[in-house]
């Protein structure tokens, strides 16, 4: 019996979510569907599947939690910039 993990190393994380329809809103019911469907798919005989979509869906979760940092980051510069620009204007007096 072959480790889920280790059978799928040498491919892409996100290749193996697009096949399977993993994505960051994946609830737990449908990611043991998914793994009860790989175990059925693939020919060796794999251990460690559930554990292996649940990291898939981890993944996934981890690249929108730092796109959502990136967004964070930048509203804050922004508002620092509007702010500072208001401060220039209010100057003027108009």
């Amino acid at each position: 019996m072959m480790d889920a993990a280790e059978y799928f190393a040498d491919e892409e994380p996100d290749q193996i979510r697009a096949a399977y329809g993993i994505t960051a809103d994946t609830p737990d019911a449908a990611l043991l569907a998914i793994a009860r469907a790989i175990e059925q798919d693939e020919e060796a005989e794999l251990s460690g599947v559930d554990e292996y979509v649940s990291s898939l869906r981890d993944g996934a979760r981890d690249v929108e939690r730092a796109g959502l940092q990136e967004v964070s980051a930048e509203i804050h510069r922004l508002i620092r910039n509007q702010r500072a620009l208001m401060r220039r204007i209010a100057l003027w007096g108009d």
